[in-house]
This record gives structure tokens, sequence and C-alpha cells, in this order.
């Protein structure tokens, strides 16, 4: 017997976001989703969708991963992954992998599968324009469910190529990570079942321990079929119940332990250093029970509310990170989760090296602070407008929404329950929870994030002498969190985005260039204009302006600081107005514009909606137009690129790439890597006046736009704004000709960094140098 549920759900759900609404209600499943079981108790979940047109996601997930490994199995989770591809009962060896790649389906390393502690999820994109391939598509994956070989011959072949993986995820990282994972995760088995496993059993495992997790594990009432994509659901369904339908597992089903991670009353200390390591963070996290119940509209609204109070809380800690001497160089608050029972919200931040107090104390300040005086209506209205023009984007897109995106959504759905009610039903909760939650119950929110026990303080740095203790962060953890800070103080965003305009710009050319569909305007003063009308998605504009010139322009003296104008101002700001304040008067827009300098071109880029196009324009205006010289934020800048280069050697692979990039160009000046010892170069004024010029004359600049708009619409408007930017009336960009050298003869060259044993080759070839835009394109194609 074959239970399914999409019919039933679509009968019924005419009234379901009415009663989806209703406190204390179930979430609906969306009506397009297909669901079923199977008698041998495998489920599967269908959707049709033509984006992309042609092709379908097919995923096969396994409720197994390598916290159900035995104590000889340490790794094999992750191998058997790997062996289920080298063959099964209708495939032999490798003719799994060449019959996909074969067929155009997207293959290769770490794309195709994962083994994480709690799943192991094989994942195939599958064309569905030639007749039986899909149908192959959902057998493969079916023979992975259940008919693996699983020789000794491919087991040992497939032993070095695993060994690789591990060895490939060697480094500071992963040494920091086995330092601070057993104190986080204290007392669980997560901390010791790291998927990769131990090298001594991948290379020295019995392979019946392979054969006996597969058993064990890989058993149809522990797995889902999920398929989504440009097909025919009624027929898809028929095959998931030919080859999946026939699997019989041997024996009763092995029972299955959910590991917990206890929480603790004590405060643990996981501090690590490494000699590799160039940046420096602290901060601590916090553990607490996931919510068993997550498809009910009450859940749905908590959750709602807690993202609310902790894009507040995040907000704040981006204003701190942008002060004069600020005590961390950027903070964020999040939830993680691990395993299926716990989660830990944290707050971390990234600080100067030698500052983990300061930086401990200024997150846990800011912690006492919401937990103390919570938040203020005018954050309170701002995080609203962002929360619901973020949803309305989404739902304009719904009939845009590619297939990856579904299915990813509905492998969380069935392994950690997470509701897939639909965008209809989630606009709807969302139109109608946001506007009524309020600064109370995002305080009591964030109380919650960050309450209770289970403490983990947390730091990561360089080695080296004199390194801040855990008894030091301990004491600056409870110093802090026993003081009574004042209330935070909003300074808002005062006058409009753009203070002045100009005289409108008017469009004084146009052609068509219906062969592919562009039209082509020059604006009054000189700016090029080009539109393209596209589908792919419903409300998204995406544009750049573009000019001859970038980099290539500044002497080899000048060239550092003009490197860094446009981070510089990123810091800085335009018009008069801060980031901070940009971000607050931007609040419920989806806007965006920023500069880019490449060696030969440099412009702006940007979206929006289509709404919101006015905006982006604006913002266009003050990028072009109106740089901040801010000497304060030009220190900021120096400050933050200092801590982020002063441990810029310790990184082998920054090493081994300075080396190659030295011998490819012969070590010209223009490629040479920013260093501590060139910080000195940058000067704030020729940064800024390299930026002015290099935006002095839009007669420069070609402006292309891409996006679902209507010419006669978003050409007007186009024209009024950046018609009215200054210009020479006529373009004058050039760029200039610095060429390169490469070696004339073979270089061979071995660069011994790092303490892992592993490796890595470059090879190079010599490419085009010339001056042709054309043969430039011809290479990136």
């Amino acid at each position: 017997m074959i239970r399914t549920f999409g019919a039933l759900l679509a009968a019924i759900l005419l009234a379901a976001p009415a009663a989806a609404l209703e406190p204390g209600a179930e979430l609906p499943v969306d009506p397009d989703v297909r669901l079923g079981e199977l008698d041998n108790g495998l489920r599967y979940l269908i959707r049709e969708n033509g984006r992309p047109q042609a092709r379908a996601e097919l995923r096969l997930v396994v409720a197994a991963g390598s916290v159900d490994e035995d104590e000889d199995q340490r790794g094999l989770a992750h191998f058997v992954e790997h062996m289920v591809f080298n063959g099964t009962k209708s495939w032999a060896g490798n003719e799994i992998v060449d019959y996909l790649e074969r067929i155009g389906a997207d293959f290769g390393a770490d794309l195709n599968a994962y083994t994480s502690f709690d799943e192991t999820v094989y994942m195939l994109e599958i064309p569905t324009d030639e007749d039986g391939l899909l149908e192959d598509g959902v057998r493969i994956l079916s023979e992975f469910a259940s008919a693996a070989t699983l020789t000794d011959e491919e087991i040992d072949k497939e032993r070095g190529v695993v060994l690789d993986e591990w060895r490939r995820g060697l480094g500071a990282g992963a040494r920091i990570r086995d330092v601070q994972l057993p104190i986080v995760l204290k007392g669980s088995r997560y901390a010791e079942r790291l998927p990769i496993g131990l090298p001594e059993i991948i290379e020295n495992g019995e392979a019946d321990a392979i054969r006996r997790y597969y058993r064990d594990w890989y058993r149809p009432e522990r797995m889902a079929f999920i398929a989504v994509g440009d097909f025919d659901a009624d027929r898809v369904e028929g095959w998931i119940r030919d080859s999946f339908g026939a699997i019989r597992p041997e024996g009763d089903p092995r029972e299955r332990t959910d590991w917990d991670i206890p929480s603790h009353p004590d405060t643990l200390l996981a501090l690590a250093d490494d000699p590799e390591l160039r940046s420096t963070s602290v901060g601590f996290t916090r553990k607490r029970p996931v919510e068993e119940e997550q498809a009910t509209y009450d859940a749905y609204r908590e959750m709602l509310v807690e993202r609310m109070a902790m894009s507040m809380f995040n907000s704040r800690l981006g204003e701190i990170a942008r002060e004069d001497d600020a005590p961390f160089l950027g903070a964020g608050f999040g939830v993680s989760s691990l395993g299926r029972t716990v989660e830990l919200p944290g707050v971390s931040a990234r600080v100067r090296q030698g500052e983990e107090v300061r930086g401990l104390q200024a997150l846990v300040t800011e912690a006492r602070r919401a937990e103390r005086h919570g938040f203020l209506e005018s954050e309170v209205r701002r995080a609203r407008a962002n929360l619901l023009a973020g949803i309305e984007a989404t739902y304009a897109e719904r009939e845009k929404t590619p297939s990856g995106q579904y299915v990813s959504e509905y492998v969380r759905h069935f392994l950690n329950g997470e509701p897939i009610p639909g965008i209809e039903v989630e606009r709807e909760i969302w139109r109608r929870v946001v506007p009524e939650i309020n600064g109370t119950e995002c305080h009591e929110a964030l109380v919650g994030l960050l309450g209770g026990d289970g403490l983990v303080i947390e730091a990561t740095r360089p080695s080296g002498e004199d390194l801040v203790g855990g008894d030091a962060l301990l004491a600056a953890f409870r110093d802090a969190a026993a003081r009574e800070p004042e209330a935070w103080i909003d300074a808002g965003a005062d006058g409009d985005l753009l203070a002045e305009r100009g005289t409108p710009g008017t469009v004084t050319e146009r052609r068509e260039h219906p062969e592919i569909g562009v039209t082509e305007a020059v604006l009054s003063n000189g700016v090029r204009v080009f539109i393209k009308p596209t589908d792919f998605q419903a409300d998204d504009i995406r544009f750049s302006g573009t000019a001859f010139g970038g980099l290539s322009v500044v002497d080899d003296d000048d060239l550092v600081s003009a490197s860094a104008a446009g981070s510089i101002l990123r810091l800085a700001g335009w018009g008069g107005h801060s980031p901070v304040e940009l971000g607050k008067l931007l609040a419920g827009k989806v806007a965006s514009a920023s500069p880019f300098f490449g060696e030969r071109t440099h412009g702006v880029s940007g979206s929006s909606t289509v709404a919101d196009l006015d905006t982006a324009l604006d913002l266009v205006t003050l990028v072009m137009t109106s740089p901040n010289r801010d000497e304060a934020a030009f220190a900021r800048f120096l400050d933050r690129l200092r801590t982020q280069l002063e441990n810029r050697d310790a990184n082998p692979g920054t090493r081994y790439f300075d080396r190659v990039v030295e011998i490819n160009t012969l070590d010209d000046p223009r490629s040479r890597p920013l260093t501590v010892d060139r910080l000195d170069e940058i000067d704030m004024e020729t940064a800024i006046s390299f930026y002015e010029e290099s935006f002095r004359n839009a007669a420069d600049f070609a402006f292309f736009f891409v996006g679902n708009v209507e010419v006669e619409d978003v050409l007007p408007r186009i024209a009024r704004t950046l018609g009215a930017l200054p210009s020479d009336g006529k373009p004058a960009g050039e760029w200039t000709d610095r060429p390169v050298g490469f070696p004339e003869a073979p270089v061979v060259e071995t660069v011994y960094a790092g303490t892992e044993p592993k490796g890595q080759t470059t090879y190079t070839l010599r490419s085009y140098d010339g001056q042709d835009p054309r043969e430039w394109h011809r290479i990136r194609t």
C-alpha cells in the first residue's frame, strides 16, 4: 500500500491560510508538494518546478551519519558515501560515474554527496529533456539505498581517495577544531565522531565494518527520496514505487540512540592557539534544547520574534565595530545547530591580537545592556521594515524559485521537522505577525537566547608568548556581567538620502538591438545606457556602470593608495552619511550600490527591486559624486588592515601563492601583495583624489541594466537621475598599458611551508596580454 497525501492536501488547503494563522494551529504542508510513504517506511517528497527548465534535482537522504558509527567504524559513514558510487547491483565499478558524466549531470568531488554527524545526503541534478535519464537517476539512488556492492577490491582502491580528502582538511582550522570541539561538546558522542574519521581506520579498517554500517543504517525507514524539477510528478511517483518500493531490508532495524549534548552548570573554557592562525577571535555560547514542535503557528511566530531580536542586536554590534578605537573589528550573534536536540546561541567577535579580554567584555556588556533595557521603538520599526521588505522580495520571486532551493528546504523538513507551508502561507504569517511584534517580546526572546546554563567561553589566536589565559577571560566575563550598563542610545539618521539633485537628465538618442533584446540610449550628459529586459527573476534589477581606466592610470608610487580607495569609503560613507546612517535611511528598502576598481576598468554596481530602483539610482549618485573625507574612518581602515595583515605570512597557502605570483610576474611591482610594511604607502588624500577623478566625468560610463523591467518605465527614471551626473559631455576615459612580464623559460620550484602532510601544484601558461577588449572577453568565456 502507498500512502500519499498530496491530493488530500490540495483538497483541504483552500481554507488553510486562514486556519494556519490562528494561534495553536498546525501549519499546513505546501499543496504543491506531494508527500508519500511506502510500505517499507521510506518517505518521499515530489514537486514539479520548471526552474531551471529540463532539469531535476534528486536527493536521497539517509538519517544516519558519523555519530552512528561503532568504535571500529570511525570515518566509515563517510567511506560508505564514497563507496556507493563505485558499484551497485546494476552498475559495476565506475559505470555510474561514467554514465552521469556522459548525460551531462553535474558531477565532481564534494558535489554529489556529503556526510554529517546525523545524516548522509546524495545529490543528483539530472537532465529531463531526454526519455529515460530521470528514471535512471531514480534507479541509481535506489541502488545507493540498498544495492551497493562494497567489494573488497573497490574498498581498497578508495582508501587513498578518502585519505586524500582527510589530508586536504588538515591545517590550522582543523587543529583548532580538535582542541575546541571536545570542550564545547563535552560529554557528548559528537565530540569524538567527526565525519572525516580517523586516518588509521580509513587506511586499515575492516571491509566487513564498512558493510556492517551500510547494513545497519541504510534502511528505508531511515530514508527519504526527494525530487523537484521539470517533470511529470505522476511518472516520478511511479518510478519511486517501482525502484524504492522493492527494497526489503534484512532483519530487524538496529535501535538508534538520539545522542544528546549535555548542558552544564559550570563555565567551560575552549581556548586554542596555532602558529598558522592569522586572526584572533573571542566569544561565548550557551546550550539550549531544540523546540520539539516546529510546524505550528506559535513556533513560527516565536522564530520571527527571535529573528527580529537577533537582527537588532547585530545592528548594535555593527555600529560599535565602526566606532573609533572599537573593542572589536566585527561581531555577530547567531544560533548554530549541532545534533538533533541542542542548539547553541552564541556571540563572537574578531579582535586585535592581545585584546581578547577587551573584546569579550564588550560583547558581554552589550548582551547585558540588551537584557537590562531591551530595545528602542526606533530599532523595532527598522527591524520590522527590513523583515517585511525581505518577505515581499521573496514572495515576488515565488514563480522563479530554483529547484535547488526547494529541495534543500525539503531535506531539512525530513531531517529536522522544518515546516514547509509554502510561500503564500508564510507571507501571510509574516504580514500578520511582524507588524504586531513589539520591543517587549524581542527583549524576552533575547533574554531566552542569551541566558541559561551551558556557558562556554571561546578564544582562538595565533600562538605566541604571554597569551591571555582562561582565568583572565573568565574574570572579564564575570566582571562585565555584573555591571549595570546605561540604555542604548539610537542616534537615528537625519535628512534625506540625497540632499541635492542636479538638473534632471533626458534621453537624447535611442536605438534598439532586437537581435539581442537590448535598448541602447544616450543621456543628455553623455552617459550611455543599455537595458535588457529578462524574466529570470520577477522583481530584481542588476546594474553596473563601467568606465575604462581603473588602476592602470595610476603610477606605481600611488598604486597602493588608489587600490584602497573603495575600501576606505566603505568605512567613511558618502553624501555626509556614515555607513551606519545609510543603513538606517535604507530601512525597508531593497537597494544597493558600491564602487569597484579593476586593473583596466572601474565603476559602480548594485541591485534593487523595481519599486526601489530610484533609491538605488540615488545611491549611485552618492557613490559617484559625494565621497566622505573622514580622517577617523581612514584611521579605522588602517587599524583593521594592520590587524588583518600582521599574521599574513603565518598561513602556508599565502606564502605559496605569493611565490607563484612573484615567479609568474617576474616580481612586477604592481603585482606584489599588500603587507604590513607597505601600509605607510597608503595616503588618504591620494586615495580620495584618485576616486574623485575616476568618477568626475559621467560621460566615461556605460550603464547596463538587466531585470524584469519595462523599458518605457525605467528609462525615464534612469535618465532623470544618471543624466544629472556631472560630466564633460563626451567620454575621455582610457586605460594605460601596463605590461607584466612572464618567464621566458620553464620554472620549476618547490615552496616548503606548513607542518601537515599535504601539498599543492600550480601549472601556469602564458595567456593573451594585449589590449583588445574583445580578446579579454573571449579568454573569460
